[in-house]
């Protein structure tokens, strides 16, 4: 679950679920609530956190790899 992901990123920066919230603008119960799978986050909040840790989210088939950057979103 994607809860486990951001997790991860985060433990690998030594970061605290508090340190993480500060800087990104989200409470330390709500980061806590998304590592435990217990809420699921928005996919620009994945982002928001994959990006500020410093990792790339990207799609990848047998055929081709489409970084975030490529898609065209309707929204924007």
């Amino acid at each position: 679950m994607i809860g486990d992901f951001l997790k991860y990123m985060r433990k690998k920066r030594e970061l605290s679920q508090q340190k993480l919230g500060e800087q990104i603008g989200i409470s330390r119960t709500t980061l806590a609530n998304y590592e435990q799978n217990t809420r699921e986050p928005t996919f620009d909040t994945i982002e928001l956190i994959a990006n500020y840790l410093g990792y790339k989210i990207y799609f990848e088939s047998d055929e081709e790899k489409l970084e975030i950057k490529d898609i065209k979103r309707k929204d924007l």
